[in-house]
């Protein structure tokens, strides 16, 4: 009879462990998705926030260009009408050919 009674005391306690064991696993496999999820977002976020920036560069390219495409303008019918040419530096006083 204590043999019979040792092995249903054993099996009880390997139902039980093997029950914590299957919580632990839920609980582990729940976090991995929510931890997937979470990288997931962060990578679009990535994205959006990459491409964006290409965006702005672009942008700001373009308008460098430009500024200087008018600074130069600006500076050439300065100089051929004989009118100063402020610069960020110093006034220029240019006279025309």
């Amino acid at each position: 009879m204590k043999s019979t009674d040792q092995l249903v005391s054993v099996i009880k306690y390997l139902r039980k462990e093997k029950d914590i064991a299957y919580g632990k696993f839920e609980v582990i496999r729940t976090e991995n998705l929510r931890l997937k999820t979470q990288l997931e977002n962060a990578e679009k976020q990535l994205r959006t926030a990459q491409e964006s920036l290409k965006a702005e560069a672009e942008v700001t390219d373009t308008a460098v260009a430009t500024s200087a495409k008018h600074a130069e303008l600006l500076r050439k019918g300065s100089a051929s009408l004989g009118f100063p040419f402020e610069s960020n530096s110093s006034r220029v006083f240019l006279q025309a050919p």
